[in-house]
């Protein structure tokens, strides 16, 4: 998904996805004036790291891509334009250019769950299972080993 800056029209930007040997596109871009945003249809070819290529107005912007990788490998769902505050928040990967149209460029992975000794732990309330998973055992822990400590609540 490309989102645009305010004022612009999707349907005037001159924005083309280039093919891939990590991935097909499956349908022309839609064009969403109301939202800002033109949207691809990709599908998967082969497992690794590749490189999704769009040129706009002319110039090269290149975003990492990630297909069935480790679960912790370092890739950034989203690319930013140039800006301390965005380069702070999203760090994954170097900005764009601030003269293109262009405000982010984001991938939608799929929602991984967290298994822990067979369980699903979901997100609740947008907070991520392993930070879950960390109270609670933070709590656990705590309260066991209090008297080795010696520490009275």
């Amino acid at each position: 998904m490309v989102k645009l800056e305010e004022g612009q029209n999707p349907l005037d930007i001159n924005l083309a996805l280039e093919p891939s040997s990590g991935f097909e596109i499956q349908a022309p871009p839609l064009r969403i004036e109301e939202e800002m945003e033109i949207n691809w249809r990709l599908q998967a070819r082969e497992k690794g790291i590749h490189n999704l290529t769009m040129i706009v107005n002319g110039q090269i912007i290149t975003k990492k891509v990630a297909i069935a990788q480790k679960p912790l490998s370092k890739i950034s769902p989203l690319k930013v334009r140039r800006n301390f505050i965005n380069e702070l928040i999203n760090p994954g990967e170097s900005p764009f250019s601030r003269d293109l149209p262009v405000k982010t460029i984001e991938v939608k992975y799929p929602v991984k769950k967290m298994n822990l000794f067979g369980w699903n732990i979901p997100w609740i309330l947008g907070i991520p299972p392993w930070l879950i998973v960390y109270f609670a055992l933070s709590i656990i822990l705590g309260f066991t080993f209090k008297g080795l400590f010696k520490v009275e609540i």
